[in-house]
């Protein structure tokens, strides 16, 4: 006799990317308006009350009308209240498998947050941001004195501060613990559409002989493609590393890289088209030093 245990985010039935994205958005949201531990991991750093008994408000598919009459549709919205304090309210914006962000669609979020009086845009995809702070969608353009903020989250970044709070921080709630566990066992799923980083892309066999030869162009594409996966490799890694070991691992990168991701990339081109190797450094909390990182496709 055979059995297969109920779960409380199938993966079952997910015939296409349209149907991933929205199971996706609805499996995270709710289980943020019910484990307090997850949501106030997530959404304190973009500005949400910390309080632990704040409430946690989430909503999906939800429809604004532009100032041209037109109809936008975000995938949700999180409201987050505590006490008398003003509610943060923010738009989210999902995108799962290897469905990239459009500017156009997040500009127009928000404007949407901004005539709202809202207070941010989340942005949730498979892309990892170059560094900390800044967004993966070339072109968004957020004026340095508005009132609404612009945050991206990769499904590797939540993936890990769920794993990290259900198993190394642990829950008191039996039930909130086991809501987790669920949502974890659902994004860790293939189906789910909130994939791992799993190659270097359709240029890496090529590059990697190009190396060997010493015939590699800087000002060759297939070349600057590479040298954005590996950094987006090494994002990836301090993630799942802190996941399995319960702590905050970062990626180091220079002051002047985070104000200017573009001389990060120029310079793993660098690397690559002269010594064809790629360099990186992981910090690692209570241990000797950074661990350094090399990799020489020769």
């Amino acid at each position: 006799m055979a059995w297969q245990t109920a779960r409380l985010i199938p993966t079952s039935g997910i015939s296409n990317d349209a149907e991933a994205e929205v199971r996706a958005t609805s499996a995270v949201l709710a289980v943020l308006s019910i484990v307090r531990p997850l949501s106030s991991a997530v959404l304190t750093p973009l500005g949400a009350s910390r309080a632990g008994k704040a409430v946690v408000e989430t909503f999906i598919e939800t429809t604004f009308k532009t100032a041209g009459g037109k109809s936008v549709r975000p995938d949700g919205l999180v409201r987050v209240a505590y006490g008398k304090q003003q509610p943060w309210v923010a738009l989210v914006e999902v995108k799962t498998g290897k469905s990239k962000l459009s500017a156009d669609q997040i500009e127009s979020y928000l404007a949407i947050a901004k005539a709202e009086k809202f207070d941010c845009v989340i942005t949730v995809s498979n892309e990892i941001a170059p560094s900390p702070g800044l967004h993966p969608t070339a072109g968004v353009k957020v004026r340095a004195n508005s009132k609404v903020t612009l945050h991206h989250l990769s499904w590797t970044k939540l993936l890990t501060q769920a794993v990290m709070i259900k198993t190394h921080q642990g829950i008191d709630d039996p039930e909130q613990a086991w809501i987790l566990g669920e949502l974890i066992r659902y994004l860790e799923h293939p189906s789910s559409g909130a994939m791992a980083f799993d190659d270097m892309g359709e240029n890496w066999t090529t590059v990697c002989k190009g190396a060997r030869e010493g015939t590699l162009n800087r000002r060759d594409d297939s070349v600057a493609e590479i040298a954005q996966r590996w950094d987006q490799l090494l994002g990836f890694t301090s993630l799942r590393l802190g996941a399995d070991i319960g702590q905050d691992v970062t990626e180091l990168v220079p002051r002047a890289h985070q104000l200017d991701p573009s001389l990060r990339i120029k310079g793993f081109v660098e690397s690559l088209a002269n010594e064809g190797t790629l360099h990186g450094s992981l910090r690692i909390p209570d241990t000797v030093g950074d661990l350094s990182i090399t990799v020489d496709l020769k």
